[in-house]
């Protein structure tokens, strides 16, 4: 899938007339899922494939963050 993560004008100390803007950024991620069995289901996961660095808004300090690098899950589920 993609996401696209949009910054505000940035409101950071020092910023505070909306002069700086931070680019928004397109992240891609990727999933796979694999049935070896009627009742177990493995789940492979990757977030932000291309490990695109970025910077992402928050609102409670008004300040930035540094986006999450690559990330990579793995899930199993058994039902019974």
């Amino acid at each position: 899938g993609e996401r696209v993560v949009l910054c505000c004008p940035c409101l950071a100390y020092g910023m505070l007339v909306n002069t700086h803007y931070i680019p928004g950024v397109t992240l891609f991620d990727a999933g796979l899922r694999y049935q070896p069995m009627d009742r177990l289901t493995l789940n492979l996961n990757v977030s932000n494939l291309a490990d695109t660095r970025y910077w992402e808004y928050y609102r409670t300090g008004d300040g930035l963050l540094l986006g999450a690098p690559r990330t990579v899950a793995f899930s199993a589920k058994y039902s019974f």
